[in-house]
């Protein structure tokens, strides 16, 4: 028997007994708090396991989504397999930088007594490297190669334009070793003379930007859509930044610059060899937020499709 039932019983009992108005009305409070002890405390002690429990769901499905992103861009792509990360989670490269022409130098860094812009360490991996890490820094991996194919044509004794069969198998294997790749750029230093290559803007000087384009690729038209993305985005953010896009057709071993293996496979050539390492690092820290819109822009198209 509970406290209330004895309580009644004893009133029930001692009949007799005329209790005074104080005596009722504590035993009304004492009733009173007794039913809602009784009702009350449950629903206080379920309603905050409901929202402890949903708490721990959601988070679990935050965690779950940040740390294996690869499954949402499954949804994402519709590919069936998993493959990368949404925006600003960048869990796997979605850059491969690399360079055919390695040793491509500038007049104020080579040493070379034939009084050519070569050098087999301060040259346009200088320049890669820097693009590279402008991209780390905006949260895009970048995968970047410095295979020195010069030495490498040396050593098989082959002319120079079997360099980009030597490419072609780094940038094979890279590929089928990261297939969320979303960009494939071969980084050259250009040829043209210093008043071509440079943008003076307020003051500060920068070497421009070419995109070079194979019309012998299998994959031409998908490369030129990336192509003129770039150069739009170039040209709205720092106009006179990209001094275009160039198609080349050539029966040359090298005619289409790798570009068949890669739908968003680009050859660019950043300055030329007047300019200095300074303002080629400029343009690639530009180059990277270019890079960086792009890749993002990419991520919501998938979402919206």
């Amino acid at each position: 028997m509970n406290e209330k039932d004895e309580l009644m019983e004893f009133i029930k009992d001692n009949h007799d007994l005329e209790p005074d108005n104080d005596f009722v009305l504590s035993t009304e409070t004492h009733l009173t708090r007794m039913a809602r002890s009784q009702y009350t405390k449950p629903r206080y002690i379920q309603v905050p396991a409901l929202l402890s429990v949903l708490f721990i769901c959601t988070a679990s499905l935050f965690l779950l989504f940040i740390t294996d992103s690869r499954m949402i861009h499954e949804i994402i792509s519709g590919t069936g397999q998993t493959t990368n990360s949404l925006p600003m989670l960048y869990n796997e490269p979605y850059v491969f930088i690399y360079h055919t022409h390695t040793q491509e130098s500038f007049q104020s860094k080579f040493t070379n007594a034939d009084g050519k812009a070569v050098d087999e360490t301060l040259n346009i991996t200088l320049v890669g490297k820097r693009l590279a890490d402008s991209l780390e820094a905006l949260q895009i991996r970048t995968i970047h190669d410095t295979t020195d194919f010069a030495e490498l044509l040396n050593k098989k004794g082959l002319p120079s334009p079997h360099a980009f069969l030597l490419s072609r198998e780094k940038v094979k294997q890279t590929l089928q070793e990261n297939e969320q790749l979303l960009v494939v750029a071969d980084i050259h230093r250009g040829s043209v003379s210093r008043e071509a290559s440079t943008l003076d803007k307020n003051g500060v000087t920068y070497a421009k930007i070419e995109l070079v384009l194979s019309e012998d690729s299998s994959r031409h038209e998908e490369n030129l859509l990336f192509a003129q993305s770039l150069h739009r985005k170039m040209e709205t953010a720092f106009p006179g930044f990209s001094r275009g896009i160039v198609l080349k057709k050539s029966q040359s071993i090298s005619a289409n610059y790798n570009q068949d293996l890669f739908p968003n496979a680009v050859l660019i050539t950043i300055g030329g060899v007047e300019n200095t390492l300074q303002e080629e690092y400029r343009t690639v820290d530009m180059l990277a937020e270019i890079l960086h819109e792009y890749i993002n822009e990419e991520f919501t198209a998938r979402l919206t499709r």
